[in-house]
């Protein structure tokens, strides 16, 4: 994910264990980054930690930080923000058996593949109509 023009996320996981968010950045200038974590909940009033890293040109940089399951994280450069852009990761995950990220290869993939599938079913259902198979007891002409 593009933070912004000259800096990208890479990589983000959660351990539940422990409650560690591992994001890893990639810039190729210095950049101050700047994360805001808010704990997801139903009340108007709640907590929220502030936290600024400092990432180096051409260099992989990871950052841990506590966040309860459930939470957001708010990331921003001094760029994004000039850009009124900020971007968020959750430390929950959807429901998804598969998570992306997605590509539009992967897209027209399975945009085929579930063609394929109605279309075999088509054909099967033509053959079982058409072919001399018994019907509730029937014969098909």
């Amino acid at each position: 994910m593009a933070v912004d023009q000259h800096t990208d996320l890479v990589d983000k996981r959660y351990n539940r264990n422990t409650g560690t968010l591992t994001l890893t950045f990639e810039a190729d200038r210095y950049a101050p980054i700047s994360l805001l974590v808010i704990e997801d909940t139903d009340s108007s009033t709640g907590s929220a930690t502030f936290t600024k890293r400092y990432l180096q040109p051409d260099e992989t940089t990871e950052v841990q930080i506590e966040a309860s399951p459930n939470t957001r994280v708010w990331i921003s450069t001094d760029l994004s923000q000039e850009n009124g852009v900020v971007h968020f990761v959750q430390t929950t995950e959807g429901s998804a058996l598969i998570s992306g990220p997605w590509t539009a290869a992967d897209v027209r993939d399975a945009a085929l593949a579930s063609a394929s599938g109605v279309a075999l079913m088509v054909l099967y259902r033509l053959v079982v109509e058409r072919s001399a198979v018994n019907k509730d007891g029937e014969r098909v002409a």
